[in-house]
């Protein structure tokens, strides 16, 4: 990437940089350096192979594919069939919705930032004016708004998404023209004219597929000595983010693509699944981070494409530049946990449950004939014709007419269970019936819908604390980044009280504070509604008299 200019020796020439050449102050060669970072990847990849097996599972079963399961002897997910292709294997999918209900009401979380001053002198108030200003202007004009409902599905769905930052020199305001003189093949002299940007900070969404840690039983990125990113990125990728052409080849990688997952009597109904597929002109990108330590007091940055190394460098910032938001904290483990984990077992059981339902009410009206031996004479023309209305039946003066097998009386249980099952799933997930139908059965009092609503919100509100905590994080690496790479001063233009314009004048030395606070408490635990109503109460009071 451009951002790395200046930091990194840049590897591009086998010819110009042997294998066995020494690329630091310990002694590591360059084939060294690209045989421990393929080997650690396999490593971390093994270590945590059992959770992408659950995290496809989860994917699968929110995209409507809830006919798989993981076969632990090949550590792949296998879909499976009936053992009789004559009952009903149709998806009632009720994940979904729940998944979809979270969503929204995590996304009515505000994430606008203050920071508080170190002090409470005047200046490192202005000061901490200035970040907070900072903070307000990079998430509005990045679209951070849209990039958070991507990063909180991610979230949902695997238990954990990753936010990785970088600078770009090449972003931000265009600030002059500068001559560069270059030589090309035939040594000649070329003079051309290239902008000059003030830089700015850019950041992406990564998948958990996509992030190795050091080990899964430590918490926090912070905790880990190093982290691995494996990214799978077209050659034209590749050309804009290093400025490097590589050949491309064909790599498998994960994709949303649509299977046959269900149907029954018949017919097959398609699904959607996530599975591998063929990238075509692409390439792997495999970063290394390792954070600053006795042996390398800047830390270690590593890239390499393919197999082979392209940087090798110090860790810039100081920091692994990642930021990690969970949407279920677990005790001593790297990734979160997503509530589609829970909701799995509960799910198979309703599909089972509504299959048999529909597989009783078809045999009302086809149930299996008893014919008497001897009394058809084609028994293949019985069966084109028993099933068909109008059609008459043939058989053999003296014996036993056919007819079909009684019924049993249907279950009055059955619909208890189903009933059961969905409000299990709800409370799982962490929603209730009034979150996703707007109403609650047997409850019309006010007092009693508002009390389910505070319960509900308080169930979510663990997650949306989780999203809070890791938007916190980012928005510290982001005021450490601007203090560390920006240099001389910068002009933002922001809109003021009342859509006026502004001009806001700042530079590094302005950044002194990263104690950052949310501008309001979480709307999952004081509803917009809530604080409505303790206003009211207070007016009332003459308390703003």
């Amino acid at each position: 990437m451009s951002f790395f200019t200046g930091l990194f020796s840049r590897l591009t020439d086998r010819e110009e940089h042997p294998e066995n050449e020494i690329l630091d102050a310990q002694g590591v060669t360059r084939s060294e350096a690209e045989s421990f970072v393929l080997g650690e990847l396999e490593r971390r990849r093994e270590e945590r192979r059992f959770l992408e097996l659950q995290w496809q599972i989860n994917s699968n079963f929110l995209y409507g594919n809830q006919r798989c399961d993981v076969n632990l002897r090949s550590g792949t997910v296998e879909q499976y069939q009936d053992a009789n292709d004559g009952l009903e294997a149709e998806v009632f999918n009720q994940i979904e919705p729940l998944y979809k209900t979270r969503q929204a009401n995590l996304n009515k979380v505000s994430y606008a930032m203050t920071v508080r001053p170190r002090t409470s002198e005047l200046d490192d108030i202005s000061k901490a004016k200035v970040s907070t200003e900072l903070l307000r202007y990079k998430q509005n004009a990045s679209g951070f708004d849209k990039f958070k409902s991507q990063l909180v599905g991610w979230a949902e769905i695997t238990g954990t998404a990753f936010i990785l930052n970088w600078w770009n020199p090449d972003a931000g305001d265009k600030i002059g023209e500068i001559t560069v003189t270059e030589e090309d093949e035939d040594g000649r002299t070329i003079e051309s004219v290239k902008s000059v940007f003030g830089g700015d900070i850019e950041y992406g969404l990564l998948s958990p597929f996509e992030v190795f840690p050091e080990t899964i039983y430590k918490s926090e990125v912070e905790d880990q000595r190093s982290i691995i990113i494996e990214q799978v990125l077209s050659v034209g990728e590749i050309y804009d983010l290093y400025g490097i052409e590589v050949g491309g080849k064909s790599i498998e990688t994960y994709s949303v693509s649509p299977v046959e997952g269900a149907g029954g009597y018949g017919y097959v109904a398609t699904v959607s699944k996530l599975t591998s597929r063929t990238a075509d002109n692409s390439e792997k990108v495999i970063t290394y981070y390792e954070k600053p330590n006795r042996r390398y007091a800047n830390g270690r940055m590593i890239i390499l494409i393919g197999e082979r190394l392209y940087r090798y460098g110090d860790l810039p910032y100081g920091k692994i530049p990642l930021i990690s938001v969970k949407s279920d904290e677990i005790a001593g483990q790297f990734f979160g946990r997503s509530f589609i984990q829970t909701l799995i077992p509960l799910q198979r059981a309703y599909n089972g449950m509504m299959n048999t339902i529909h597989d009783y009410a078809k045999r009302l009206s086809m149930s299996t004939p008893l014919v008497e031996e001897g009394s058809v004479e084609d028994m293949d023309e019985l069966l084109d014709n028993v099933f068909v209305p109008g059609n008459a039946v043939v058989y053999k003066k003296g014996y036993t007419k056919p007819a079909f097998m009684d019924v049993p009386d249907f279950p009055s249980d059955l619909h208890t269970q189903i009933a059961k099952i969905k409000n299990d799933m709800e409370y799982a997930a962490g929603v209730s019936q009034l979150m996703v139908y707007g109403q609650k059965n047997g409850v019309t009092s006010g007092t009693a819908i508002e009390n389910l609503t505070e319960i509900d919100n308080t169930r979510l509100s663990i997650t949306g604390e989780n999203i809070r905590a890791g938007i916190l994080k980012l928005a510290e690496l982001w005021l450490e980044m601007y203090k560390k790479c920006v240099s001389g001063y910068r002009v933002l233009h922001i809109v003021g009280s009342n859509d006026a314009g502004d001009v806001l004048v700042w530079c590094a030395e302005d950044i002194n504070s990263y104690d950052i606070r949310f501008d309001t408490e979480n709307e999952l635990i004081y509803s917009e509604e809530k604080q409505n109503q303790n206003f009211q109460v207070a007016y009332s009071m003459g308390l703003f008299a």
